[in-house]
C-alpha cells in the first residue's frame, strides 16, 4: 500500500493513472494543480486517517511523500502527472523492497 491512494486509481500491475475527479477534490481553487497549501491539507487528512487506522490495529503506515519530492519540475505546483509518477515510483520501490525481503 502507499499513501495518497485516494488521489489516484491504481490499475494493472504497474500503471498508476490519474483519476481527475479524485485529484480535483484536493484542488480547492480548481486551477488543475495542487499548491503547497493544498498538498499540505491533503497530507494532513492522510496523517489523520493513518492515526485512525493505527489505533484500529492496522499498524502499517505508508511513508508520506513531501511536496518537493513530488514536484518534479520544481515549479511550486503539483500536477496529476507529477503525483502519478511519484506514486508509481514509490510503488516500484515498495515492490522491490518486498521482493528483496522474500529472498
Amino acid at each position: 500500500m502507499f499513501c495518497l491512494l485516494a488521489a489516484f486509481v491504481v490499475t494493472g500491475a504497474t500503471a498508476v493513472e490519474p483519476a481527475s475527479r479524485p485529484f480535483s477534490v484536493h484542488d480547492r481553487d480548481q486551477d488543475g494543480v495542487l499548491s503547497r497549501d493544498e498538498y499540505a491539507a491533503l497530507l494532513g487528512r492522510m496523517q489523520e486517517r493513518q492515526k485512525q487506522r493505527d489505533m484500529a490495529g492496522r499498524f502499517h503506515s505508508p511513508r508520506l511523500l513531501d511536496f518537493d519530492a513530488v514536484d518534479a519540475n520544481g515549479d511550486g505546483r503539483i500536477t496529476e502527472e507529477e503525483l502519478g509518477a511519484a506514486l508509481e515510483s514509490q510503488l516500484e520501490r515498495q515492490r522491490g523492497y518486498r521482493h528483496h525481503r522474500e529472498r
